[in-house]
């Protein structure tokens, strides 16, 4: 069936999937918590995924609504992924925050592999041609695509890592251009940008010692991966607030977030 005039919603955020990527320890895991603290507040039904491997739940006791009983499940394969994704699909939440990505797709690459570390293009015993890669490639992206219908709201980690730019025409691996992208096997790490409606990329910069600046950069830049269906494209990066300096009253990190993610949605004057 045709469907005709359709509304795309750029101007709401109320339902939409975003990744943040970036090195290891630069807040990714603490945005996420301060997303699903605020809805919470708000008297919405969230849930965590800690994909295990990751090592978040310390991050999360900085938010107190989040309660490690009613509001965390750990998943230990791809058959827990899997069947999470199909309870949650049945009975949608507001929000699904995920840490990570990149155990996720390990666990994914684990499934195809019977055990091994990765995938190989001529296994051992598996004749002169393996599946294994573009079958993972092809799950990995219906499972991405489908926690859209998991939550209203998602919002997912990956660490980040140097991939070959896409674009570039050299027939030499090694002499590619490499950018900053989410950690993920083979073509999925630049593939995935069009995963989500945001990709954003976790900075910290240290400006003196002891002091640090804190960046999360939704703008178009050839040094690192990252993506915004915006009504307005943001030009710098996001400054998020160290909220856990005694005496802070101000904004949390998502809010802080949300408020310019909606500016630039043309909801806001900027």
């Amino acid at each position: 069936m045709i469907k005709r005039g359709i509304d795309l919603n750029l101007r709401s955020l109320d339902r939409f999937s975003m990744l943040v990527h970036g090195d290891y320890n630069t807040f990714k895991t603490y945005l996420v918590g301060s997303f699903l603290a605020y809805l919470i507040r708000q008297g919405k039904k969230v849930i965590f995924w800690n994909v295990r491997g990751e090592d978040g739940m310390p991050t999360l006791a900085a938010f107190p609504e989040i309660d490690p009983k009613k509001h965390i499940w750990e998943l230990e394969n791809a058959a827990d992924i899997e069947g999470a994704l199909v309870e949650l699909i049945a009975n949608p939440y507001d929000a699904l925050g995920i840490d990570s990505g990149k155990l996720w797709a390990d666990k994914i690459m684990l499934l195809f592999t019977g055990g091994e570390d990765r995938p190989l293009r001529v296994p051992k015993g598996k004749g002169d041609y393996s599946q294994e890669w573009p079958l993972m490639h092809h799950k990995m992206e219906r499972m991405m695509q489908a926690i859209r219908q998991a939550a209203k709201q998602v919002m997912i980690t990956c660490p980040s890592d140097l991939s070959s730019h896409h674009l570039d025409p050299s027939m030499d691996t090694w002499a590619k251009k490499k950018r900053i992208t989410p950690n993920f096997p083979g073509n999925e790490a630049t593939k995935a940008s069009g995963w989500f409606d945001y990709v954003g990329y976790a900075q910290i910069q240290a400006t003196s010692p002891g002091e640090q600046r804190r960046l999360l950069h939704f703008e178009y830049n050839e040094e690192f991966v990252s993506r915004a269906r915006l009504v307005l494209p943001f030009k710098e990066g996001i400054s998020i607030p160290d909220c856990s300096v005694p005496g802070y009253k101000g904004p949390s990190a998502w809010e802080v977030v949300q408020t310019q993610l909606l500016a630039h949605l043309g909801q806001k004057e900027m």
